[in-house]
């Protein structure tokens, strides 16, 4: 084996390593008003096999936990909408399952928690590049919903 292989398989092996360190991550499964705050640290793509691929963030919770949260229609065009940037804070609390106007679907609501500064971080480029997967059309970011600081205990 010569050097530059050996310098491969290093870089396999750490890939390999991450890989299975997220796979490890918790799933979140959540009942109606549960709700998961932490820190942005990862985003990707589960495919679903015949479906489109489904969005997923890991989020490092206050307690050190990795957590992957799927994301339901309603909760992944939060995201797209806030456009987090990686090791933001965020909150996500799951509202139950609605009846909209033609069937039931799951409710999210998806919150980025300001820094110690007041300031939200978002990162459009991020998220044009990387974010849209279903056609939806790239976008501006809106004003975020901002969590009182108080109410996380975030910072």
């Amino acid at each position: 084996m010569t050097k530059e292989n050996n310098e491969l398989d290093a870089l396999l092996d750490d890939k390999k390593a991450a890989n299975e360190e997220e796979r490890g991550a918790d799933k979140w499964d959540p009942s109606e008003g549960d709700t998961i705050k932490g820190y942005l640290m990862k985003t990707g793509w589960f495919d679903q096999g015949p479906y489109a691929p489904s969005l997923w963030l890991l989020i490092k919770t206050d307690d050190g936990d990795d957590v992957r949260v799927y994301c339901k229609t309603v909760l992944y065009g939060q995201v797209l909408e806030e456009m987090p940037a990686i090791g933001s804070g965020v909150v996500i609390r799951y509202e139950g399952r609605v009846q909209g106007k033609n069937n039931k679907y799951h409710s999210f609501t998806f919150v980025l928690v300001p820094d110690k500064d007041g300031n939200v971080k978002t990162d459009p480029a991020y998220w044009n590049e990387h974010g849209i997967y279903r056609g939806v059309k790239k976008q501006q970011p809106q004003q975020a919903q901002q969590a009182s600081v108080e109410e996380t205990g975030f910072f």
